[in-house]
């Protein structure tokens, strides 16, 4: 992290160069975003936002039960059967999920907006070696205002999972 820091400060010395002291009180007014879909609006939901849950569980004072060398939130939405669903509203342009992966990891088929659903493979070439979070952007490119999105666990999984668990950490969303 020691060079990583070091090789940012050098970056914004070259690049934001100052020939006087500026007074701690001095504003910057930010140059508007270079692609319109960028992510500075973006925010973490708690999982316990879910609607119409059939077949999850929000768990409060969460402790994973395997081993895991992150720290993980106390809050969860935890489902564990195919068919299992729920419905989160948002408003935004932007919409996905961080989950743990691991070993049980299961499918999902959603549906935003009531348009067609559509399967997500979850289950990655890691998940049967340890657990460990993971992002799941669903959809980057809505049009900017109020949405629904239903999910439901699969009834189809990876053929090395052991399961059909989700277990979701926090909603993300780009306002």
């Amino acid at each position: 992290y020691a060079l990583y820091a070091q090789l940012l400060g050098d970056f914004l010395e070259d690049a934001l160069p100052f020939t006087e002291e500026l007074p701690e009180t001095a504003t910057y007014l930010l140059p508007s975003p270079m692609d319109v879909s960028s992510y500075d609006h973006a925010d973490l939901l708690s999982p316990h936002n879910a609607e119409h849950l059939s077949g999850w569980r929000r768990v409060s004072n969460w402790a994973f039960e395997q081993k895991c060398y992150w720290k993980l939130p106390a809050e969860i939405l935890l489902g564990e059967t195919a068919g299992a669903c729920f419905r989160i509203q948002f408003h935004g342009t932007a919409i996905g999920f961080t989950m743990l992966a691991g070993m049980d990891l299961g499918n999902i088929d959603y549906s935003i907006d009531g348009e067609t659903y559509v399967t997500v493979q979850l289950f990655d070439r890691s998940c049967s070696l340890f657990y460990r979070p993971k992002i799941v952007l669903l959809a980057d490119e809505l049009v900017s205002g109020n949405h629904t999105v239903d999910i439901r666990i699969s009834a189809e999984k990876h053929e090395q999972s052991t399961g059909h668990m989700l277990r979701i950490l926090h909603f993300m969303v780009n306002k």
